[in-house]
């Protein structure tokens, strides 16, 4: 099991469960301000690296690739809350999202079910984000202006798929309300 933080100093750290305590085993650098969030991509298999995708106060949205692990678990050294030579894991840069964007980026989600991505922030923007076939290159599929009227969008996350199969996701803002976004159109 993987966990990841984000921080004002414009980091992303993996954490890994170790016995009953858990160990920093990746500090991952490359975005310019405070990183306000991230997510897992749904593995599409057992043998599947794990994906990460952060947004920040640089208004970048960046995938991570884990492209491997280093070391084991020496059972007989002194544990360690932070990342040890013990075990490691290397993240690369996979891709930046194409810029959309004006103001903070704060929330970012990655649907489970048809692997797009969804980020919201200071400007208002709900912006839906898909992979190219066959390639590490994103699109742009939509852009929702004013997702919250006139306040920011703080929070995204998509909703399990409804019975007929289409995605929903659900965004939160200043404003106070929760608005769920149907797959079909994107309409509140």
């Amino acid at each position: 099991m993987l966990l990841a933080s984000t921080s004002y100093d414009d980091t992303i750290r993996i954490w890994k469960e170790d016995d009953d305590d858990w160990t920093c085993v990746a500090d991952i650098a490359g975005h310019t301000g405070t990183v306000w969030g991230c997510d897992f991509e749904t593995p599409s298999s057992a043998e599947s690296e794990a994906r990460l995708v952060s947004c920040s106060d640089d208004l970048t949205c960046i995938v991570w690739a884990r492209v491997g692990s280093t070391g084991g678990f020496d059972r007989n050294a002194i544990p360690s809350t932070f990342r040890s030579d013990q075990l490691s894991e290397e993240w690369v840069k996979e891709a930046t999202l194409p810029a959309a964007h004006s103001r903070t980026i704060y929330s970012i989600a990655w649907s489970p079910t048809s692997r797009r991505i969804a980020s919201v922030g200071a400007d208002g923007k709900l912006v839906i984000y898909s992979q190219k076939p066959n390639s590490t290159e994103w699109s742009i599929d939509q852009i929702i202006e004013t997702s919250h009227g006139i306040y920011e969008t703080n929070y995204v996350v998509w909703a399990a798929p409804r019975s007929d199969g289409k995605e929903l996701i659900l965004t939160g803002g200043d404003d106070g309300n929760v608005h769920i976004w149907q797959e079909s159109s994107l309409d509140a």
